[in-house]
């Protein structure tokens, strides 16, 4: 059976049994949805034993797979009020979208690490990470049009409205004023 046609308690229970053992490439398969369930759960104590028992083991989360469980590790600490070990997982996830390369991935982690720094009165460094989200988002689509946003605005109930480009910027980022 795949892990989603398994009970949450019975995947959690196999993955941590599997990386107890030391099996770590088959509790691979379990991981994801163990951690999933052990959030909903709100076992917030538990999925961060589950995901430093699973980064623990040497070689098992490589890349960018384990960008994302630091990601995940550290919207849990996040949430247990644990933010000096937050900005750990989140440094270490930054040097793995570095090493990646997908800018926003980077960008992402950047503005992830760069919200925590400010929340913790580090503004210095708080502003040049969020200055380097925002220029590694620079030039990116948004994901909508001209016209789209005039629909999204009126769906939200303004009626009557016109879109026009005020302002476009002819140098990097590119960004328009509607």
């Amino acid at each position: 059976k795949t892990p989603a046609a398994l009970d949450g308690a019975v995947v959690a229970d196999l993955a941590e049994h599997l990386l107890r053992a030391n099996r770590g490439e088959r509790a691979l398969r379990y991981l994801d949805a163990a951690l999933a369930f052990r959030d909903r759960s709100y076992l917030g104590d538990v999925a961060v034993r589950l995901a430093e028992r699973a980064l623990a083991l040497p070689g098992l989360l490589e890349g960018r797979q384990r960008c994302d469980v630091l990601l995940g590790q550290a919207r849990r600490l996040d949430l247990l009020g644990r933010p000096e070990s937050e900005v750990k997982h989140l440094e270490e996830a930054l040097a793995l979208a570095d090493a990646e390369g997908e800018a926003v991935l980077r960008a992402r982690v950047r503005n992830e690490l760069g919200d925590l720094l400010r929340r913790l009165a580090r503004f210095a460094e708080a502003q040049a990470r969020l200055e380097q989200a925002r220029d590694l988002y620079a030039d990116r689509w948004l994901g909508f049009s001209e016209c789209e946003l005039a629909g999204m605005l009126e769906r939200a109930g303004f009626t009557g409205i016109e879109t026009i480009v005020a302002d476009r910027e002819t140098e990097a980022p590119r960004s328009q004023t509607l």
